[in-house]
């Protein structure tokens, strides 16, 4: 049997033990109820047989008719209470018969002396009369009885009150005796159902507890063995499984263990090895480590002479990180600094607009944009500060991350140069005029776009009358002076987009594009002549020094250069030949 099945079935023993104990204490109970109301209703049948006996004790002194109506509505009442009574035994039985019929003798007792005492009312009472004397002699004696019948009914009252008083007390005693039987009955029944509970638990816990010291000592090989198909059973056939699971468990950790006491060997050997090659290793750090720190000084020593060589050279490198719409920088020589008045290390993490002015920051970053974008090289020339620099800009790839790599280089000498250069080929050397090569250059452009717009070019030679005199007299020194006045004079004299040329000791001409006909010419030609007829203050001498001129037009004079040189030069001899300080237009012959 199951062990829940055997507490419910000592369960419903020992409620039906209660229903019964429960059953006979409401007996007792009711027994007890029944005995407190016949103690009560005794106590009432006393109290108007006492109030009765007062009434009649009154009538016994008084002789008057109001003790009597007292006397005839006591026992009316008496009867009726006796008449509503229910006795529990036979004694109180045998003593409500015995009460009822002297109270039956004392209510006609009580109706004669009604009766006679109502004709001795009607007899005369003026003279004494022998019939009236007996009449209260009869009376009297029925009022003797009557107290003989009271004192019974009052005799019988407290015997049946002590009855009741008895009986309660009696069922009050059986009812305790009651409650205490079954107060003793359920802890009995309790304490055989623990008693037989715990005998059984105890004897298979104590097989459980054999068998799990058994399990705990390392003995697998000592089951469990319960009797029965209850919890128990149940638990040594689950313990059991369990002692056979843990005897593998065992067998097989020893197996385990064998393996891993051969394995631990093989690694302590493997570490023993790897402790001789890691003292190699050691060695050998402690060597590379010297190798990379003499290296470290080296590299060092090296890139410490390579930021000399940056800083005193006119390279600038960096290293910029370029995102959209902004350039950063994360590198700088420190030579920057002479270009951009800004150490290096401030300027890290920078963009341009925090380090160059709007306009030169935002193109700087458009070029960055592009060299990132577009993956290629671009070569530039930039002007910053009024200086000169040619740059290289190029991307260099960092896994995913593309950076901007550049450098500068300081070109403004070379420009200089360079424009030297160009002045001293295409320039006069003492007045800065052109020379013949940039006047036939200019020449040539000034005839291709006349020809182009139909329009006339006039070409001017003139040359300074008795220049030889002048320099022979005070030296090629004042010569060189006024040659430079001159020029000077001649350039404020011409209109805008008019040449004016030193082709040769005082020999100048001049290309006046965009005419609208000779007199145009013809008075640019003459302002000339009135300027230079003013005196010259050259190294505080002042020199009158004249000019003539000779004028050829395209395309009426002369369609090429050559053409329109030979026959302006043709007509300024002919100005000479008139007698100088004037102009000739070309006229053939």
């Amino acid at each position: 049997m199951k062990l829940r099945s055997r507490i419910l079935l000592m369960l419903l023993l020992i409620f039906l033990v209660g229903c019964l104990l429960a059953g006979i204490s409401a007996h007792f109970a009711g027994q007890s109820t029944d005995a407190t109301q016949s103690k009560e209703f005794a106590y009432r049948v006393l109290k108007d047989t006492y109030e009765f006996s007062i009434v009649s004790q009154d009538f016994l002194l008084a002789h008057n008719e109001r003790p009597l109506e007292q006397m005839q509505r006591k026992l009316a009442a008496l009867s009726g209470l006796l008449n509503a009574s229910s006795p529990i035994d036979h004694f109180q039985k045998e003593q409500y018969a015995l009460l009822g019929q002297r109270v039956e003798k004392a209510h006609a007792l009580l109706q004669q002396i009604v009766k006679e005492y109502s004709d001795q009312v009607r007899l005369p009472s003026i003279a004494p009369n022998p019939r009236t004397d007996n009449y209260i002699s009869h009376i009297g004696e029925l009022a003797q009885l009557m107290s003989i019948q009271v004192f019974e009914i009052n005799d019988i009252a407290k015997t049946l009150f002590s009855s009741a008083d008895t009986s309660q007390q009696n069922a009050f005693r059986k009812l305790l005796v009651t409650f205490f039987l079954c107060f003793l009955g359920m802890i009995l029944a309790s304490t055989l159902f623990a008693a037989s509970f715990s005998r059984l638990f105890i004897r298979k816990i104590n097989v459980l507890k054999n068998g799990i010291a058994e399990l705990s000592a390392g003995r697998f090989n000592h089951p469990i063995i319960l009797q029965g198909k209850d919890e128990f059973a149940e638990l040594a056939v689950a313990f059991n499984q369990m002692s056979e699971s843990l005897r593998n468990s065992h067998e097989q950790l020893a197996i385990n263990h064998q393996g891993l006491k051969e394995e631990i060997i093989q690694r302590r050997s493997a570490e023993h090895k790897l402790e001789e090659i890691n003292q190699k290793l050691e060695s050998l750090i402690r060597e590379r480590t010297k190798d990379l720190e003499q290296t470290n000084r080296r590299l060092a020593e090296t890139l410490d002479v390579f930021n000399q060589f940056i800083r005193h050279s006119p390279i600038y490198t960096y290293i910029k990180e370029v995102g959209p719409g902004q350039s950063k920088v994360l590198q700088a020589s420190g030579n920057l600094v002479e270009l951009t008045g800004i150490l290096s290390s401030q300027m890290i993490g920078k963009t341009m607009e925090e380090l160059f002015p709007t306009d030169f920051a935002a193109k700087i970053t458009n070029d960055d944009i592009a060299v990132v974008s577009g993956g290629k090289t671009i070569n530039l020339e930039e002007e910053f500060n009024g200086r000169s620099f040619h740059t290289i800009k190029f991307p260099i790839h960092r896994g995913d991350k593309t950076l901007l790599a550049g450098y500068m280089m300081d070109i403004t000498e070379r420009k200089l140069a360079e424009e030297k250069i160009q002045q001293m080929a295409y320039h006069d050397s003492l007045t800065g005029l052109p020379n013949r090569e940039l006047f036939s250059d200019r020449l040539g452009i000034a005839l291709a776009h006349a020809q182009r717009n139909k329009k006339e070019v006039g070409v001017a030679m003139l040359d300074l009358d008795n220049f030889k005199g002048v320099n022979d007299t005070l030296g090629h020194t004042e010569g060189d002076l006024l040659l430079q006045a001159a020029a000077e004079r001649l350039t404020s004299a011409l209109r805008k987009g008019d040449t004016v040329a030193r082709i040769g000791g005082d020999e100048f001409v001049l290309i006046l594009p965009e005419l609208k006909g000779m007199e145009d010419a013809i008075q640019v030609a003459q302002k000339i002549v009135d300027s230079f007829r003013k005196p010259f203050l050259i190294d505080n001498h002042q020199l009158v020094v004249t000019t003539s001129i000779g004028i050829a037009v395209y395309p009426n004079d002369g369609t090429d250069e050559r053409i329109l040189m030979k026959n302006a030069d043709i007509a300024m001899y002919q100005a000479k030949q008139a007698g100088r300080d004037r102009y000739r237009h070309y006229k053939k012959a």
